[in-house]
């Protein structure tokens, strides 16, 4: 039992497995070391390369299912709500554990071999995801229980109208990441959006959103398709070829007001019937950049929209245990807050 390494660190309580955490008592790490000891292993691992009814992998099987039962039978798994009926089904605990080591794992291990990190990127992006489908679910339900105008729901529903934000651990928020196809008469719609829903108290149970201080592009570049015109950065539809640009944007119509700050004030708190009321502004000309893109002085670019808004906080996570503290720190790797 001296030369086991498996659970070699292993104490009486939690224990680490992955991101989660386990609890054994001291005589259940006992038996799985003197398990593990009477079929000679030292270190447990299956080798998922290799078939999995090699000599080696059907070891690491049948130590791994003998000390699961033994200690499932115990109630030492009841906090997993662990079903005891299952305990003496070995063919299926059997075709479970293939299943899990040598399909799910094994393409994880080929992945890495790959890509390092690949597995980990997958993982990330996931989240993200996840993320964005929370804040895209979020806004459209305010957008229908406020009766926006169907133009401004059209661009809210499309799930890659939003960002996908990924949490930063040091700076306990969430980093809002640049999307480069969005214009930024529709990034100060957006942040007019979460005002309106910080304003109805929505989001005061949120955590954090904040932007960085060197923009993070997002993972996600597919962009929308068939939104209105002033939806995308003119900048970026332009190194579009022709025919790309006519397919990816609806040129016959747009959806913000020629000043996008204005959003939501007086008659825009209205309902659907603004739809039909048109919108000043002329045509938008792509060879010309737009004044959203161009007048610096008083917006700033995609991605930099440091210490001009008041902190914004995302409704679409759980809530934080303290929230609503302001960033004392003028130093911190995270500023301000944008509505990416």
């Amino acid at each position: 039992m001296a030369d086991v390494q498996t659970l070699r660190e292993g104490r009486a309580g939690r224990i680490k497995v992955g991101r989660g955490l386990l609890y054994l008592e001291e005589s259940h790490i006992y038996y799985i070391h003197g398990y593990l000891a009477k079929l000679g292993i030292e270190c447990w691992g299956p080798n998922v390369e290799d078939s999995s009814e090699s000599l080696w992998n059907s070891s690491c099987r049948t130590s791994a299912l003998n000390t699961f039962r033994q200690i499932a039978a115990s109630g030492a798994y009841d906090s997993m709500n662990f079903n005891h009926k299952y305990v003496n089904d070995l063919i299926l605990l059997i075709q479970a554990y293939n299943h899990y080591i040598h399909f799910i794992m094994a393409d994880r291990v080929k992945a890495e071999k790959k890509q390092q990190g690949r597995y980990s990127l997958s993982q990330t992006s996931r989240r993200n995801q996840k993320n964005q489908e929370s804040l895209r679910a979020r806004r459209d339900k305010f957008a229908v229980a406020n009766d926006l105008p169907n133009r401004y729901k059209k661009i809210i529903a499309n799930l890659h109208s939003h960002s996908d934000d990924e949490y930063d651990e040091a700076n306990d928020c969430f980093h809002i990441k640049t999307l480069p196809y969005r214009s930024k008469a529709c990034n100060i719609f957006f942040w007019r959006l979460d005002e309106q829903m910080k304003a109805s108290g929505i989001m005061s149970q949120a955590r954090k959103r904040c932007l960085p201080k060197v923009p993070q592009t997002t993972n996600f570049q597919k962009a929308p398709i068939g939104l209105p015109l002033d939806f995308y950065n003119s900048k970026w539809l332009a190194t579009l070829p022709v025919t790309q640009q006519r397919i990816t944007a609806d040129s016959s119509s747009v959806a913000f007001l020629p000043d996008p700050t204005k959003s939501f004030d007086g008659e825009e708190k209205c309902g659907a019937e603004t739809d039909d009321e048109e919108i000043e502004g002329g045509v938008i000309d792509l060879e010309v950049p737009s004044p959203w893109e161009t007048n610096w002085d008083e917006y700033v670019g995609d991605g930099k929209w440091l210490n001009v808004y008041d902190e914004e906080e995302d409704a679409d996570f759980e809530p934080d245990e303290e929230e609503g503290e302001e960033e004392e720190d003028d130093d911190d790797k995270s500023e301000g807050v944008g509505v990416m």
